[in-house]
């Protein structure tokens, strides 16, 4: 499996279709595999979103968390923060076969 982009947010997959048309291009994907892929990432937005928030919240740092002070939300921001950019979004292909995965769990194939 060939990773073709790296995103660190699922809003920022929906901002760069074009960039993503382009990889696409690059790699040589089928027009209609990038059509049918396209057409599924806009319908499982949700589903994108809701298993992004599941990564994260599995994350061991937040599930550990301890606040720093009794200040604002003690550090919590910035816990969260860092890990939103540990978990990975990738658009992966193999054999023709385009993916978007979030950590390890794929939610949008074509």
């Amino acid at each position: 499996m060939a990773v073709l982009m790296k995103f660190n947010d699922v809003d920022q997959v929906y901002k760069e279709t074009s960039k993503i048309k382009a990889a696409f291009k690059k790699a040589k994907v089928d027009e209609k595999t990038e059509d049918a892929f396209l057409k599924e990432l806009k319908q499982k937005k949700k589903r994108a979103e809701e298993k992004f928030l599941d990564e994260v919240s599995k994350d061991s740092k937040l599930k550990n968390f301890k606040p720093a002070s009794l200040k604002g939300d003690g550090g919590y921001a910035k816990a969260m923060a860092e890990v939103v950019k540990r978990t990975p979004i990738q658009l992966m292909e193999a054999s023709g076969k385009v993916s978007l995965k979030v950590g390890n769990i794929v939610v949008v194939g074509s």
